[in-house]
């Protein structure tokens, strides 16, 4: 449910790119839910046999991960200090259309114009509106926008989450008290 809920943060914080205090809201949200995901799956499993030596590791791997570590950073910063410093990235495009046509003129030797070709018309090109892509960074990690990053460590964590449900099935329980 935590990693739903997670995606759902990552889908608002890609809606919200251009607000960059709405965006904040919908990060903080996606980190504490993102966080939440492993906190969940100790709680569930710990009493499966061989969960706690497999966790242990998955914990390492986490710890050794550049990208995981920094968002449980950026969500220590969120929960307990302030909003992460971030910047803005605006990159606009624009089509521009160059069109081109020729004209010949024919001139006899006395100087008179015996003919004038020219190319066909080209046909009307549809034009494009310019286009805007924002992109936030994280001051601290740089090296990808806030989106990019926060979906790469939440397919990591998809990963994480599907191997602990293969490897430690946990049996359904039953609702008898509507019986």
């Amino acid at each position: 449910m935590k990693l739903e809920e997670a995606e759902y943060f990552l889908q608002k914080m890609s809606e919200s790119i251009s607000d960059s205090r709405v965006f904040q809201f919908n990060l903080s949200a996606f980190l504490s839910a993102f966080r939440s995901v492993t906190f969940i799956m100790q709680k569930e499993y710990h009493h499966i046999n061989g969960f706690d030596s497999w966790y242990n590791k998955v914990q390492t791997k986490l710890k050794s991960d550049k990208e995981m570590k920094f968002l449980n950073y950026a969500r220590n910063i969120v929960l307990k200090e302030k909003y992460p410093n971030g910047r803005i990235e605006i990159t606009v495009v624009d089509i521009i259309t160059i069109r081109d046509s020729v004209l010949i003129t024919k001139i006899d030797k006395n100087g008179n114009i015996v003919e004038n070709l020219s190319s066909p018309p080209l046909p009307a090109v549809p034009t494009e509106p310019a286009r805007s892509e924002t992109k936030w960074h994280f001051q601290d990690f740089p090296e990808k926008d806030a989106i990019t990053l926060c979906r790469d460590c939440l397919e990591k964590m998809r990963t994480i989450v599907e191997e602990c449900e293969r490897k430690f099935p946990l049996k359904e329980e039953v609702d008898t008290s509507q019986n």
